[in-house]
């Protein structure tokens, strides 16, 4: 019985379809356009298209590994000049235009991180710089710290290849040396960046342990000075003594810390 309705039942459903157009569903993908590259002052060929390095805008977006349109006009202002010359030297020297890429996102980045704190990255001072990283710290990811940092530090090396004031030039210098040298915590990470304050009272504890291992070092010569002279002229057991109050007086790094908790829940 069911074997006998079926062949009705698809007919009847076939009669009530709708008929599909004869047209298909997918368009055509747009004729490239057609470029002169007579008219451009210094082409760039790639795999998919040219670009005139020379425009303040390049079209990647035929570029398997970009698709992407890269362009001036998205970057601070502050920063654009100079990133652009940048970006236009590493193209020159033949590096891959998806390095580019990541060097035109760190740009970008690097605007969202000094917004709020520099106004011209030209006039800016270290302290500046670093309460802006400091922040970005705590909101960005590894990998977009990471392409900010050598965006910044790209821009900072060209500008300081140009003619400057010995006082900007070293302003600018210091900045470049600290982004340089400045870790990037992973995520989760809440240890491995230090503020300014929590570095100095770092480096005071330890220099204050240094110190007292200096006066560990130099008991056995207190020692030996103990000896030359008379037992009647030396207390007893002055040497040892002297051991155990310069003892209680050191701790290391550890006690130091232990003496400034502040420090030690920052650190």
């Amino acid at each position: 019985m069911v074997r006998y309705l079926i062949g009705p039942e698809l007919a009847s459903t076939r009669e009530r379809l709708q008929v599909r157009r004869k047209r298909t569903t997918f368009h055509h993908a747009a004729a490239p356009l057609t470029v002169d590259t007579s008219l451009m002052q210094e082409p760039f060929f790639f795999e998919g298209g040219v670009v005139d390095l020379a425009a303040n805008t390049w079209d990647f977006l035929r570029y398997p590994k970009v698709h992407r349109v890269v362009s001036k006009a998205s970057i601070r202002p502050d920063l654009a000049d100079m990133a652009w010359l940048v970006l236009r030297q590493t193209l020159r020297m033949g590096r891959e235009i998806s390095t580019v890429k990541s060097l035109w996102w760190g740009f970008l980045h690097a605007g969202s991180v000094l917004d709020g704190f520099v106004d011209d990255l030209h006039q800016a001072e270290l302290p500046a710089v670093q309460a802006a990283w400091y922040t970005a710290v705590k909101r960005d990811s590894h990998p977009k710290l990471t392409i900010t940092r050598r965006a910044l530090c790209c821009w900072l090396e060209e500008v300081l290849g140009k003619p400057h004031e010995p006082a900007d030039a070293q302003r600018l210098a210091r900045i470049l040396g600290w982004l340089r040298e400045m870790p990037i915590p992973k995520r989760g990470d809440t240890g491995t960046a230090l503020s300014t304050d929590a570095f100095a009272r770092l480096l005071h504890l330890c220099a204050e342990a240094v110190s007292h291992s200096l006066i560990l070092r130099s008991l056995p010569r207190l020692a030996f000075r103990l000896q030359r002279f008379p037992r009647s002229h030396v207390p007893k057991r002055a040497g040892a003594h002297a051991a155990m109050r310069a003892r209680r007086r050191t701790r290391g790094i550890r006690g130091c810390i232990q003496a400034d908790p502040a420090a030690h829940a920052e650190w």
